[in-house]
């Protein structure tokens, strides 16, 4: 009988054979090529027909599949040869099809950019659906807005429809108002962002609660490119199931209190109010502290109370928003210093509660200070023993 795990051991043995002596050999490569940088180039004719060879290994037709190993070491030869290869792809660049050009693009991506940049604009109206998408992967790992105008007009017509994702990616990297505007529409309830068209090829469909409505997304983009003109639709969609529901809560509320949008105030308070087990009221708190309402103070200062409480994250709330609130929190989060450097949690929640009781207090211990540290602890706890009396502690 023939012993199958011994030919999958063996199948694979070979396999890692194949990968150590791709990755040695261009390791090799790049020594070499190290060592020529401290003489003298080759001859040309030698360094045109090695470019030449490079090229040709990039237009085999199985480039990418069966010999992707050969691809990856034409790609690092070329790339280690640099500029003195420009001048050589772009004239064989004319004899070159779309998709051999793209395997060429990251070498001129980081030698010719300047140069490519037409080709790769140009790749968004190729007839093959994988060139444009090289182009919109391109476009958004170098956040080039020079392909916004022609993004936008993609937005909602590219198929296949897992395209449109990559796009809006895309713009993330370079908002303006007129993409704020695009995302802004696809917030309604018969865009195909809400029918979550194409979300599949993201690969997590089954673990997005809202599935298939996944304007989260879109919510999220905006966030990126601080579009505050959203923030009266984001209110609106945050109150899409009913008041105080916080329809996607943790991603707009957040939001809303970073712009500055007091009217969100009264649907904060009502999520804050929410009696569902799943309402996202400490949220609802925090953000109302940034907006400077104090109406969830009495839930963080009672998170302070509670041994089992999120102290931490108390903590570093109120180092950003608390300055001007009550003294009466002075003394729980002094109750919460602890220099035992030996335990990192305990370390990481009294440096929290120093920043915290400077931002209440107004007070620098330490003249000059920029960061807050363990070497604080005993400093406010001599200062609180120093103050209680007068402070009515």
């Amino acid at each position: 009988m023939c012993d199958i795990t011994g030919l999958a051991k063996l199948s694979l043995s070979v396999s890692l054979q194949a990968a150590l002596v791709c990755v040695f050999s261009l390791v090799l490569a790049g020594a070499a090529y190290a060592d020529q940088d401290k003489g003298k180039p080759p001859p040309g004719d030698e360094l045109i027909k090695e470019i030449d060879n490079h090229i040709a290994a990039l237009r085999d037709p199985q480039a990418d599949a069966e010999n992707a190993v050969q691809t990856t070491r034409a790609k690092y030869y070329l790339k280690k040869i640099g500029k003195p290869a420009v001048e050589r792809v772009r004239e064989k660049w004319p004899q070159l099809d779309e998709l051999h050009k793209w395997r060429l693009m990251d070498f001129r991506s980081e030698f010719d950019y300047e140069a490519s940049l037409e080709f790769v604009l140009a790749s968004l109206d190729s007839k093959l659906a994988d060139v444009r998408l090289n182009a919109i992967e391109y476009l958004r790992l170098h956040k080039e807005a020079k392909g916004r105008a022609k993004l936008l007009k993609m937005l909602n017509v590219e198929v296949p429809e897992q395209h449109r994702w990559r796009i809006v990616d895309a713009l993330g990297y370079m908002g303006d108002d007129a993409v704020a505007t695009a995302l802004i529409a696809l917030l309604e309830k018969n865009s195909w962002a809400a029918k979550g068209d194409g979300w599949q090829w993201e690969g997590f469909a089954a673990g997005v609660p809202t599935y298939p409505d996944c304007r989260h997304r879109i919510v999220t983009v905006l966030g990126q490119i601080d579009a505050k003109k959203a923030a009266p639709r984001l209110l609106e969609l945050l109150k899409e199931k009913g008041s105080g529901k916080a329809n996607w809560g943790y991603e707009i509320m957040p939001l809303l209190a970073k712009w500055g949008y007091k009217e969100a105030i009264p649907e904060l308070k009502a999520v804050l109010a929410s009696k569902e087990e799943d309402a996202p009221v400490f949220s609802a708190a925090v953000c109302l502290l940034e907006l400077k309402d104090r109406t969830g103070m009495p839930l963080l200062e009672a998170e302070l109370k509670n041994p089992a409480g999120a102290h931490e994250s108390v903590c570093q709330v109120l180092a950003q928003f608390g300055s001007g609130l009550d003294q009466n929190l002075v003394p729980l989060l002094v109750g919460l210093l602890d220099d035992n450097a030996n335990d990192e949690l305990v370390m990481v929640r009294s440096v929290a509660a120093c920043r915290a009781l400077a931002k209440i207090t107004g007070i620098q211990l330490r003249p000059g200070q920029t960061e807050a540290g363990l070497e604080d602890v005993p400093l406010w706890k001599a200062w609180y023993e120093k103050n209680k009396k007068s402070k009515g502690k």
